[in-house]
């Protein structure tokens, strides 16, 4: 397997516990592999995810955006070195979302409680052409292997179904 890094990623209690845990359980039949799961002690990434700067200034989140830049390359180096496949979960799409992204999405959740029917037609139209572009880049493109292509496919996937199924959970939450 040239894959040496599986990801997953998700809410709290939808099972990325026991996805990671049967799969790291498969891979070890055939192959070293280890399984860290989000809350264990000394994890690579979690373990000080806010030491490098102030949570409160831009000037400090750009310092732990950095920071964590870093730790990723070292644990993607590690991984490398080990020799095994590493099953991990619960921690990219979250930094991602701390130190990658500049939305205060609790800002918005508390500040915008309505959208227009035109506002909210032009954000499905938007999910609607980002979708197809998605389509067309998956249909047009005959070599998966070069340059980790399926690799960031997929982490496209995994983040898109994350975010609609934040739309989801809220859309129900506003029905009852």
């Amino acid at each position: 397997m040239d894959t040496k890094l599986i990801l997953v990623d998700g809410h709290s209690s939808v099972g990325k516990s026991s996805v990671s845990k049967s799969v790291w359980k498969q891979l070890r039949r055939e192959q070293p592999a280890c399984w860290l799961h989000e809350e264990c002690e000394q994890h690579p990434i979690r373990e000080g995810e806010f030491r490098f700067g102030a949570l409160d200034t831009p000037e400090g989140m750009e310092l732990n955006r950095v920071g964590m830049l870093k730790k990723w390359m070292q644990f993607r180096e590690s991984i490398e070195a080990s020799g095994q496949v590493c099953v991990t979960e619960g921690c990219l799409l979250h930094a991602y979302d701390r130190y990658f992204t500049s939305a205060d999405w609790g800002e918005i959740w508390r500040t915008v409680s309505r959208v227009s029917a035109d506002e909210w037609s032009a954000a499905q139209a938007e999910l609607r052409s980002n979708y197809q572009g998605a389509l067309q880049l998956i249909r047009e493109n005959p070599d998966w292997q070069a340059d980790d292509r399926l690799g960031n496919a997929l982490a496209v996937l995994a983040h898109t179904a994350y975010h609609l199924g934040e739309i989801r959970q809220a859309l129900c939450t506003l029905q009852k």
